[in-house]
């Protein structure tokens, strides 16, 4: 819903209507129309069976998410933002539309802002000026509003990405509780960052591709494909975890027509979602101030610079402020082999691991091209990040190694494709 509603602004606005007012009549438009069709809908014959009480551990469960959760509104919200990016790149260009009521050039083009990062996307800029907007004030102390809601969203949806791999109602809640804790997820959404609103679309897109996969209904695969290009539109980094996903599926099944389809769909949905965008970037011939084009003699020039992006990511993806996840996955894998847990699993569910090493790869690779001197003010104030996009993924992926995915609710029949 919130990216959805920022790509409808993002043309609202470039038509000069009143975005507030009329996203708000759509809005309602939208909810009458669920209400009619759930309304509805049919009825069921037989009650559905119900749920075992939550046990004891499943309540302390909830308690810690309660807790963080408590604790991330508390950081997010009634106090200004103190971070340079959620301040400069997010805040600044919520500020300017605010103001001018359209996406102007002090948004894109304006050099003297060329420290904003002109070419960022406006999924949470757009948001923030939606805030601004319904409280008639742009008080950045107000923005942590958006950030707590993608928070809650991301901690819920690890819980049904776990439920839907087939994992009991216990380990889900864990693996929700394992999420909402590590730091790297938490302390991003409290300070203001886009990256909890990457992972919430990452997860999403891989979840409904794996359903998808494993035979699930065309709607599966539009879940899909809208969160990957919700990904391209939430930041760049957004581009490359579409692009390995969609990678990971075809290499995962190379001879399967269902995972081309799957690959098309998240590629289209980029190009809808997040394409407009980018279109307009390179009309107005803005660059990045990150990094140098991608070329090989960019790469051949600066290939000096791998023995210090190692360094760095090595020592990024042991830190416990990652939550040890990383070293986790592959340990969790070989285990699986070992123990022969391997065997209830189908061959989608390679698709994550494959996934994590090719953004691995290509995650640390976006480093040589980057513009920073000294390159290591640039992996000390990011690579944190880029490596904690993938971790509720990562963290559903390990829960889900001692369930079969046959356990998991599908969509519909595998059929023949």
């Amino acid at each position: 819903g919130a990216g959805l509603l920022t790509v409808a602004a993002l043309g609202l606005l470039a038509a000069g209507v009143g975005w507030v007012g009329t996203m708000a009549l759509l809005g309602a438009a939208a909810l009458g129309a669920a209400i009619y069709l759930f309304a509805r809908r049919p009825r069921r014959e037989e009650p559905p069976a119900a749920s075992a009480p939550l046990n004891v551990l499943e309540l302390a469960l909830l308690a810690v998410i309660a807790v963080q959760t408590a604790y991330v509104a508390v950081m997010s919200i009634g106090r200004p933002l103190t971070i340079w990016d959620p301040w400069v790149n997010w805040a600044t260009k919520a500020r300017a539309i605010y103001y001018d009521g359209a996406i102007g050039p002090a948004v894109y083009s304006d050099p003297s802002r060329a420290v904003t990062n002109l070419d960022y996307p406006l999924l949470l800029p757009l948001l923030e000026a939606w805030v601004f907007r319904w409280a008639g004030a742009p008080d950045d102390r107000l923005v942590g509003v958006v950030q707590v809601l993608f928070y809650l969203s991301l901690v819920g949806l690890t819980f049904a990405a776990a439920n839907r791999a087939g994992v009991r109602r216990t380990l889900a809640l864990f693996t929700a509780a394992v999420v909402a804790t590590v730091l790297l997820i938490s302390a991003p959404a409290a300070d203001g960052f886009a990256e909890t609103a990457l992972s919430v679309y990452l997860l999403a897109a891989a979840t409904y591709l794996l359903g998808w996969l494993r035979g699930g209904a065309p709607g599966t695969l539009m879940v899909a494909a809208a969160a990957g290009g919700l990904a391209a539109w939430t930041k760049r980094e957004g581009i490359v975890l579409l692009a390995v996903l969609c990678l990971a599926a075809v290499i995962v099944g190379p001879a399967r027509r269902r995972a081309w389809l799957g690959a098309g769909a998240l590629a289209l949905g980029g190009v809808v979602l997040a394409g407009p965008w980018y279109a307009l970037l390179t009309l107005y011939g803005i660059p990045t101030n990150v990094y140098v084009p991608v070329t090989l003699d960019s790469l051949a020039g600066n290939r000096g610079r791998l023995p210090l992006i190692w360094e760095h990511v090595r020592h990024t993806t042991l830190s416990t402020r990652l939550g040890l996840i990383w070293p986790l996955a592959p340990a969790a894998g070989l285990a699986a082999l070992i123990t022969g847990a391997w065997r209830n699993l189908d061959r989608w569910s390679a698709l994550v691991p494959v996934f994590a090493v090719l953004y691995a790869v290509t995650a640390s690779l976006f480093y040589v091209f980057s513009r920073f001197e000294p390159l290591e003010m640039h992996l000390l104030t990011s690579v944190e990040r880029v490596f904690a996009n993938p971790l509720p993924l990562l963290v559903v992926w390990i829960a889900s190694l001692g369930s079969s995915p046959e356990a998991a609710p599908r969509a519909s029949s595998p059929g023949r494709v």
